[in-house]
């Protein structure tokens, strides 16, 4: 039986309430050796309203987390949901990135997401959410008790359900599409001080983290047109910071959420033959200096590479790692490690 993130008490389920930092795409300017480390924002720039994204909650989108520690050998991995279908039934495939290596499909029926107490993140393959249990997001009423600071009982993945206590309302961040953008949510408190977070929006109350012995996080969503993005940040800045390009846990081995953007930047080539571009691989500080270097340099290769079998003729990709040397968020949480980890694709001749 395979199991998502983190154990409340003994109850199993998603990550920690930190908030993402850069308003837009990172800096990527070389950071002052005098400097302190980059520290992450805990609330939205003056001026910037949390809001829910149509396109957060449609078929085709792509929700990303972060999973520390998430098993019993203690192993980071990825954890990515494809949303199939969200009236109604909630239907979504899932996949578990390296070691767990597993992947599924999973069905929600309607009934269980108005009145379920219990949040099963259990994994078992092509299954349903077992028992009268929503999987993913919260239960209508939870939400409707959460939002009237009502405290209540919450069961994850079969426990016996414990107390959970509306600690506060907050912004929650994410990057969507590459940007930071700013999500309304409820932040709860439970058994032994962990922390259970939801998002504040009625038809799905998607759960964002929670932070107890092992701790998720939603880090990404790929929810509007990645590929014309990509392509619009090219032509206009001649800059393209990507956390579409993704890899397996310490490894060069690209997921398959990054074809969009990789097929969109083939293209863009393909579009402008006089152009030429820098692909800086960026990783986070786990490990050490020299197998982070190696890495970036090796992620940036597995990028030159695939763009070139997919028709780009060589020389018009040059590379450079930067292993853990830039980073734009704090290496000490789930939040900034993932903006750590990213793609830059630089123009060195403009179209």
């Amino acid at each position: 039986m395979l199991t998502l993130s983190i154990l409340l008490a003994t109850s199993l389920g998603f990550t920690p309430s930190q908030v993402p930092g850069p308003t837009t795409s990172p800096t990527e300017e070389a950071p002052d050796e005098a400097s302190k480390p980059p520290t992450e924002a805990s609330a939205p720039p003056d001026g910037v309203e949390p809001s829910v994204p149509e396109a957060l909650e449609a078929p085709g989108t792509v929700l990303m987390w972060a999973v520390q520690d998430g098993d019993a050998a203690g192993n980071d991995y990825e954890f990515v949901v494809t949303l199939t279908a969200v009236d109604g039934d909630l239907v979504y495939d899932w996949r578990m990135g390296p070691p767990k290596g597993e992947s599924g499909s999973r069905t929600v029926p309607t009934r269980w997401r108005r009145e379920s107490r219990l949040i099963d993140n259990l994994y078992r393959g092509d299954k349903k959410a077992r028992f009268a249990s929503t999987s993913l997001a919260a239960s209508e009423q939870m939400l409707e008790r959460a939002r009237g600071d009502t405290p209540q009982k919450i069961a994850f993945a079969g426990s016996v359900p414990f107390d959970m206590a509306v600690a506060e309302h907050i912004a929650f961040s994410i990057t969507f599409d590459d940007e930071e953008h700013w999500l309304p949510a409820l932040s709860l408190t439970g058994a032994k001080g962990a922390t259970l977070v939801f998002l504040d929006h009625p038809s799905l109350p998607l759960v964002l983290s929670v932070d107890g012995p092992w701790t998720s996080r939603l880090v990404g969503v790929r929810g509007g047109d990645p590929a014309q993005r990509a392509k619009e940040a090219l032509d206009r800045d001649g800059l393209l910071t990507s956390y579409g390009v993704r890899f397996e846990v310490a490894s060069a081995t690209l997921t398959p959420e990054s074809e969009p953007v990789l097929t969109a930047v083939a293209e863009w080539l393909s579009e402008n033959p006089a152009a030429r571009l820098m692909v800086e691989g960026h990783t986070d500080a786990q490990g050490s200096n020299d197998a982070n270097q190696t890495l970036s340099e090796q992620r940036a290769a597995a990028v030159q590479a695939w763009i070139e079998t997919h028709g780009v003729e060589p020389g018009r990709l040059d590379l450079e790692g930067f292993g853990e040397s830039r980073p734009v968020g704090s290496n000490h949480t789930l939040k900034g490690r993932a903006a750590n980890r990213r793609v830059v694709f630089r123009a060195l001749v403009a179209p």
